[in-house]
């Protein structure tokens, strides 16, 4: 995983159209609020539910909402406000949102093919179209 909060941690990220994609939402971020933005760029070998993402619960990017329910079961809401899919670069995003701060996850489907269990958290819900960059 790598924590993107300053337009020079983009220089850790290898060449490539997610690495534009990244480079491109983290300046929209940046204008668009007074707060730094923060993105969580999550490779094959990130542990998804490892002690960096207890944030989101104590599942990680599994957690439910509420904290009642278990990825798969009847209930189970993701803690995302929304997940898309960016065919175009190809990207997967999804937004978690904390009081007035905003993590936005980013990462290619390598890592979907790496967590069956993160495939099953995608198809738990409607994709929400791709976020517009300008």
């Amino acid at each position: 995983m790598q924590l993107i909060t300053h337009r020079s941690h983009l220089d850790a990220l290898p060449a490539s159209d997610p690495k534009t994609h990244i480079q491109k939402r983290f300046d929209q971020l940046s204008e668009d609020t007074d707060l730094p933005p923060t993105i969580l760029v999550l490779f094959p070998d990130t542990d998804l539910q490892g002690p960096e993402l207890n944030f989101l619960g104590e599942s990680g990017v599994y957690s439910d909402m509420l904290g009642e329910h278990r990825l798969g079961e009847s209930g189970f809401q993701p803690v995302f406000e929304w997940i898309s899919f960016d065919s175009s670069v190809p990207v997967y995003e999804m937004l978690f949102l904390e009081g007035d701060f905003g993590y936005t996850f980013i990462f290619e489907p390598s890592v979907v093919d790496a967590h069956p269990r993160l495939k099953a958290l995608i198809d738990s819900q409607p994709l929400s179209p791709p976020q517009p960059l300008y």
